[in-house]
């Protein structure tokens, strides 16, 4: 039954129509296997897309993504164990998409129980009494752990939910928004960082893109509002580029299957990315034509001084 696995895809526009070049997505990974590898399968693709931050404290150093792992991991986990799995549902992944402004997971079946037709979050995660559609699979659940973790896929007592509204909360974003259509849940994530207070940053944040200066610090020592704000707004998807796939051309020519291969990622999603890059002179073909057997990427001079 392969449809009761999930599917992950980027989509590289804000309601999910292709760009003039008729690229319709960005990423497209299908995700399989044990429940808790799909989720650690879905956490390792989000950050895949995703823009890292380090920040540097003393001799620490702590990386920080677009959104966090914690919340990602907890409402995938509530999508898997809490869809419907009737027969007549069968037909339907868990669908997780990635948006230049957004993340949802669709899982099919609505909210079950006492929490159906309820859409503020807030109700449900203050519930004391907890609500499965599939009591035995969360029992399960609850003994199994994720891989790379350590940690359980759930605790079974209905706080995934409010672990990931804590998480998003540390960051500064707001909580998940939930659509129940009856036929399925869809949980939304925005990137609208929320500053309920003004709190000044204290330590150095390495941005990691390819639009900032390679390794450049910044010392925000002023309060959020006052912030540049090419700093605070997202780069559309298809604008964004891993720093590891520059890395990676620094240490010389690379052929795009050898690049996805060490990003994990699929081959179109690196040539995609090239092809962006080849276009702004930062990287070019070692052949005239790049579609030759053979031919390797490269960095131009002119993006290594």
């Amino acid at each position: 039954m392969p449809q009761l696995a999930a599917s992950f895809v980027v989509l590289p526009t804000m309601d999910g129509s292709p760009l003039a070049d008729g690229t319709r997505f960005i990423d497209n990974q299908p995700l399989d296997g044990p429940i808790p590898t799909i989720v650690a399968q879905a956490v390792s693709a989000m950050q895949r897309n995703m823009r890292r931050r380090s920040v540097v404290e003393g001799a620490g150093r702590q990386d920080i993504w677009d959104y966090p792992a914690e919340a990602i991991r907890e409402i995938v986990a509530n999508a898997l164990m809490h869809r419907d799995y009737h027969p007549t549902a069968h037909g339907t992944q868990v669908r997780i998409s990635l948006y230049p402004d957004r993340f949802e997971v669709a899982s099919p079946g609505g909210l079950h129980g006492i929490h159906a037709g309820h859409t503020d979050i807030a109700q449900i995660i203050d519930t004391d009494i907890s609500s499965t559609r599939n009591a035995q699979l969360a029992r399960l659940l609850g003994d199994v752990v994720i891989p790379g973790t350590g940690r359980p896929v759930c605790e079974n007592r209905g706080s995934g939910l409010r672990a990931a509204v804590q998480a998003l909360k540390r960051m500064g974003m707001g909580p998940p928004v939930l659509d129940d259509r009856v036929r399925d849940l869809v949980v939304t994530v925005h990137d609208d960082i929320v500053h309920l207070a003004p709190k000044p940053f204290t330590v150095g944040v390495r941005f990691g893109s390819p639009h900032l200066a390679s390794g450049s610090d910044i010392d925000l020592n002023a309060p959020v509002s006052t912030i540049s704000a090419s700093h605070q707004t997202r780069q559309p998807l298809y604008e964004r580029t891993p720093d590891e796939l520059i890395r990676l051309l620094e240490a010389g020519p690379r052929s795009s299957v050898d690049l996805a291969a060490a990003l994990g990622t699929s081959k179109q999603t690196v040539l995609n990315w090239l092809r962006r890059l080849r276009a702004d002179g930062i990287v070019a073909p070692t052949h005239a034509e790049p579609r030759t057997r053979g031919n390797k990427w490269m960095l131009t001079p002119r993006s290594s001084t």
